[in-house]
């Protein structure tokens, strides 16, 4: 067992990896800190020691991600799933996102890929002024 690991079972909080090098990820994550409970979560990049020994192993294909990534209790959520799920710990009215939940998966997902590209459009100013 990693250090890593034998830290996140003392924890029974919820870790968000997130690409650390992107301005807009830095925003969102800024973001989640000041509307989710102080201590709903632990936030580690995407390039971290804690991401390289955390799901390198349970989810293989992390190394070529750059989306947003929560890891809870053993399971991992990506993309709109993974925004869902920290949405629910958000404070009133901001926690209304959650509801998105009712939206099928694949849509969700689709709406989280435009933002995803826009933020890749926007790569010469949010990325490089983190």
């Amino acid at each position: 067992m990693t250090k890593s690991q034998n830290t996140l079972e003392r924890s029974a909080e919820q870790i968000i990896f997130y690409d650390e090098d992107c301005g807009f990820c830095s925003m969102a994550v800024r973001f989640i800190k000041k509307h989710a409970h102080p201590k709903a979560f632990k936030y580690y990049g995407l390039q971290s020691d804690m991401a390289y020994d955390l799901l390198k192993e349970n989810f293989p294909a992390y190394a070529n991600m750059d989306t947003l990534v929560l890891y809870d209790q053993g399971n991992i959520y990506i993309m709109s799933d993974a925004a869902v799920k920290i949405a629910v710990c958000f404070s009133f009215p901001w926690s209304m996102l959650a509801c998105l939940r009712i939206v099928p998966g694949p849509l969700r997902d689709l709406g989280y890929r435009m933002v995803a590209r826009l933020r890749q459009k926007s790569n010469n100013t949010l990325c490089n002024n983190s």
